[in-house]
């Protein structure tokens, strides 16, 4: 196994563990991440990309005063944030990141889970589409498979939401 690989593990493994700490002090919590191809995890404006995603999930997903904690960090896997409150139906709420990752400019960068003690909430399960490649929009599991485009060409267009999360004017602000 090589180095990146282990790393890559290694945050997962540290991600699952993070989750399984918050719940058990919350029924279910917000797990935002960055799909950056690839190797390194990281990208140029991936925390600041994750700052105003963080802040569209905290103003749609929670009520104001039901945003309990917040926390940001980085990991082998890359940057990610949690965010944990009391409110809410946890469906409902994944309904709403999914209108979030497909909503934002930015979104088909973003990663946005709803996780509960019986496990991660998937799109499908609520009747959405598979996610979509970065590059031609056709589902992104079939072209990874098939390895219809480059590392490379997915960094790029990776590369090209997280700029945009960065320097889109209203991206800090945007009334979700």
């Amino acid at each position: 196994m090589i180095p990146g690989v282990r790393g890559i593990l290694r945050g997962r493994e540290q991600r699952a563990s993070m989750q399984r700490h918050l719940l058990r002090r919350w029924p279910w919590l917000v797990q935002i991440a960055l799909n950056i191809p690839g190797s390194p995890k990281r990208l140029e404006g991936d925390l600041l990309c994750l700052e105003r995603t963080g802040a569209a999930v905290g103003r749609r997903i929670f009520s104001p005063a039901g945003l309990s904690l917040r926390i940001t960090m980085v990991d082998p896997a890359g940057p990610v944030a949690y965010l944990c409150g009391e409110d809410g139906d946890p469906r409902k709420r994944k309904r709403i990141a999914v209108e979030l990752e497909e909503g934002l400019p930015w979104g088909r960068v973003l990663d946005i889970d709803l996780v509960t003690e019986e496990g991660t909430l998937h799109r499908q399960e609520l009747g959405y589409p598979a996610r979509r490649c970065f590059v031609c929009g056709e589902e992104a599991k079939a072209c990874a498979r098939l390895h219809r485009h480059t590392s490379t060409a997915l960094r790029q267009c990776a590369a090209g939401l997280v700029k945009r999360a960065c320097s889109d004017p209203r991206a800090g602000g945007y009334l979700w």
